[in-house]
């Protein structure tokens, strides 16, 4: 019988062991939780960056597949600024030529859902309202597209959150480049 009750003195925890488990988890759960925010919050750039810029990668290979010139515009036909996101965009061909999509008469090869109010995907240098691909590839324009999270660094102290800027060469080719949301460093969205 002294076995047996010494293996009952062993077992289980005790008030003060808890409390200190408790203690330290809540601890670890502060440390952790703006780190999961910053991760999920870069990720979300970086899926819509991915999104936009798959949509240049389709416009510039329809053009090529097709013959044709083939035009990326906001779906909004209002919005003269050079954000993009706000009503989604639009791949199609302009068969009529007069520059604005028509359901009956133009071909619409894919169109965006609208950007989260979360986000901007803004056209940085030129401000272009318009992409045209020519049909050897080439783009109409050249511009630097950024998204980013339409409130900048959220918080004071989070410098941590990252944009994507995305760059469209004479020839038409995309790609991206991560930038930081902090205005003071050296590749600043």
């Amino acid at each position: 019988m002294p076995n047996i009750k010494r293996m009952k003195k062993g077992m289980g925890f005790t008030l003060i062991e808890l409390m200190i488990t408790i203690a330290v988890a809540a601890i670890l759960l502060t440390l952790a939780v703006p780190s999961m925010r910053t991760i999920i919050l870069n990720n979300r750039v970086t899926s819509q960056s991915n999104a936009f810029l798959s949509s240049l990668v389709v416009a510039r290979s329809e053009a090529i597949k097709r013959n044709a010139q083939v035009k990326i515009t906001a779906v909004d036909s209002s919005v003269t600024t050079n954000e993009w996101g706000k009503a989604g965009w639009r791949i199609w061909i302009d068969l009529n030529g007069n520059g604005t999509f028509q359901a009956a008469s133009d071909t619409l090869i894919r169109q965006s859902p609208a950007v989260s109010d979360t986000f901007v995907i803004d056209a940085e240098v030129n401000d272009v309202t318009e992409l045209n691909y020519q049909a050897n590839g080439f783009s109409s324009a050249t511009d630097t597209f950024v998204v980013k999270i339409a409130s900048g660094c959220p918080g004071t102290t989070d410098k941590t959150i990252k944009g994507q800027k995305i760059n469209i060469s004479p020839t038409g080719r995309a790609s991206s480049e991560t930038c930081s949301c902090d205005s003071t460093a050296s590749n600043a969205c």
